[in-house]
């Protein structure tokens, strides 16, 4: 049974990660209405005014579906906020400090963070909420200055002692179940962002690669090991300006991403980049120099036999590169300048050829 439990508990916590903005507004919303209609129906024993509001809310609460199907977050943030502050509110209001109500309040305002996690929320509609928090902590503060003052004040609804402490669990636990979800959700979030600025360092946009700041980094790695063999080179796509000029940028974007595909799928054991422009860097610590060049020639040959379509029209690419290698990186400006220079001869001396050292 604990095993059950478990699984369970993963299988929950799998499902929480993999939600996105939308379904997990639904999510909230539908929690809110169930606790909600909830004690609209508990309250139709004791009190059928406050039980008529509570369904009203509740059905307010329907058009906060309709708000995250349209994607209108500041619509949907202010109306569910409103109607969370209104409810609590009004149950502080009429049941007391002892049935628990305030917990709820406290726990909600964490959930006040979630417009600054949610797309196209403007700076504006962010002080409008902050504006509704401010009402919270003046609710709350409310209380306990009338708590002071009138010690001894009846609340206007009388449970009895067993329903009372039923209510005050409950509203103590889901108040913890409130901050555990939202301070979740907004780690879970606050990683992704992480992940996206992350990719957006060390990527480059267009091929997907590694960009010539992380391609930096991996060398500036290289240095700190000792004693161990490195092996660079720099490919360069032949005439690709005037790939350009004759077939468009779209033309030449596309170039660029096929190649980008064909050169990372040539070896594992070979990070490729795009070091920028039409230049890519490639670089192995995993195999030895003969090797590398091998890999190095197959991947030439493998873009020169291609057929890059361009406009219904077969363009015909090649590649010039220039490699070397050092047995103990020291000093990465000095290595790839070799390996440019390499590039360099390959391209004076007819293009579409390796140079090594």
């Amino acid at each position: 049974m604990l095993k059950s439990f478990k699984t369970n508990i993963r299988l929950f916590v799998k499902k929480l990660r993999k939600l996105n903005y939308h379904n997990f507004l639904i999510f909230i919303t539908t929690y809110v209405l169930i606790h909600n209609t909830f004690y609209a129906l508990l309250l139709t024993k004791y009190n059928q005014s406050i039980a008529s509001v509570l369904f009203l809310i509740s059905g307010l609460l329907l058009l906060s579906y309709e708000f995250i199907d349209r994607k209108q977050y500041d619509l949907y943030a202010r109306h569910i906020f409103t109607i969370i502050l209104f409810f609590v509110s009004m149950m502080i209001y009429h049941a007391g400090w002892d049935a628990g109500f305030q917990y709820v309040l406290v726990a909600t305002m964490t959930a006040l963070f979630l417009p600054f996690y949610l797309p196209d929320y403007s700076k504006l509609n962010k002080k409008v909420l902050m504006t509704i928090g401010s009402c919270y902590v003046l609710v709350l503060m409310s209380r306990c200055i009338y708590g002071v003052f009138f010690p001894d004040q009846t609340p206007l609804l009388v449970f009895d002692s067993k329903t009372l402490t039923n209510i005050y669990c409950y509203n103590a636990f889901q108040a913890f179940v409130i901050i555990i979800l939202f301070s979740y959700f907004y780690i879970n979030r606050s990683k992704a962002f992480h992940d996206e600025l992350t990719r957006r360092a060390d990527f480059d946009e267009l091929t997907g690669l590694y960009n010539r700041y992380a391609l930096n980094q991996l060398l500036d790695d290289e240095i700190k090991k000792e004693n161990e063999m490195v092996c660079i080179a720099i490919l360069d796509i032949d005439f690709f300006k005037n790939i350009n000029d004759t077939h468009g940028h779209n033309a030449g974007d596309k170039i660029l991403k096929n190649i980008s595909r064909i050169a990372d799928s040539i070896s594992n054991d070979i990070v490729v980049g795009r070091w920028g422009g039409e230049e890519f860097l490639l670089l192995s610590n995993k195999c030895n120099y003969k090797k590398f060049n091998k890999q190095l020639e197959s991947l030439r040959k493998e873009i020169e036999h291609e057929q890059f379509v361009i406009n219904k029209k077969s363009v015909h690419v090649t590649v010039s590169i220039g490699s070397t290698f050092t047995k103990n990186l020291t000093n990465k400006i000095d290595l790839i300048k070799e390996a440019d220079d390499n590039l360099y001869k390959a391209k004076e001396t007819g293009r579409n050829k390796l140079v090594t050292k």
